[in-house]
């Protein structure tokens, strides 16, 4: 019986990634969310083909860690220029993307580097206070506005500087 000679291969890093290399591509499909929100197939593949990029990093996320900052940034931008009613599901979607990116890297990771100025907070109150939480389409929307609000309130402020004009805007009385 004749013995074959095996070629040292280390084994498991056959799969092992190297770099974030589809960060363009990434950032593409975060970028058409504006022009393709209303389209449910055509946010249906973005959603998809985002998803399968990102899970291939579920084992090494720290590749993601040079450009999280601008992924969060690029996702939160969207959310906050859909500022008309007509605007709300790109707002939604801007949140379920971003959350994908939570699930890859970890709440604490993204949460990090999320904005967390005090001008923030009315922003992300008001949209909570809008929202159905029990909702079940919206509920990524949630999840990150709650853990983006859980950095906001960690600053201190004083509440009178976020008061409105009036008594019934007041921040304070809420």
């Amino acid at each position: 019986m004749e013995e074959f000679e095996l070629a040292e291969v280390p084994i498991g890093l056959g799969c092992a990634l190297e770099m974030f290399s589809e960060k363009n591509e990434i950032l593409r499909i975060l970028e058409s969310l504006p022009e393709v929100f209303q389209n449910s197939i055509t946010v249906e593949i973005s959603f998809e083909t985002y998803q399968k990029i990102l899970d291939r990093y579920q084992e090494q996320p720290h590749l993601l860690d040079p450009h999280l900052e601008q992924l969060v940034n690029t996702c939160l931008d969207t959310f906050r220029s859909a500022t008309s009613l007509p605007l709300l599901p790109l707002k939604h979607l801007s949140l379920k993307f971003l959350r994908q990116i939570f699930k890859v890297r970890g709440r604490k990771e993204v949460v990090k580097r999320m904005p967390h100025e005090i001008s923030e907070l009315v922003l992300v109150l008001t949209f909570l206070e809008s929202m159905d939480l029990e909702n079940a389409e919206t509920w990524e929307s949630g999840y990150v506005l709650i853990l983006w609000l859980s950095i906001l309130v960690m600053n201190p402020f004083s509440l009178k500087l976020l008061d409105g004009a009036s008594d019934d805007e007041a921040v304070s009385k809420r």
